[in-house]
């Protein structure tokens, strides 16, 4: 069986680009739930601090793949 190899118009990988902006979306949103510590594990509150963090001092927030996925595991918390 041949390999399918996509091309860059057809990838399903984002971008650095693509996940920053998905990233500082879903950040601001966790920022806002008044029940964040009741919901979440230590571990990922002090994620969530280290990625805020990052973002006030830079201006953006720069998460690999994994990081994005278990941010948008947070986020599904609050769904």
């Amino acid at each position: 069986m041949a390999y399918n190899n996509p091309t860059p118009e057809q990838s399903t990988t984002m971008t650095a680009v693509e996940r920053e902006r998905e990233a500082g979306k879903i950040l601001a949103l966790l920022r806002e739930e008044s029940d964040l510590d009741r919901k979440i594990t230590r571990d990922a509150r002090q994620f969530l601090n280290r990625m805020w963090q990052e973002e006030e001092l830079w201006g953006k927030v720069v998460v690999s793949p994994e990081q994005l996925w278990w941010l948008r595991d947070l986020k599904s918390k609050f769904d």
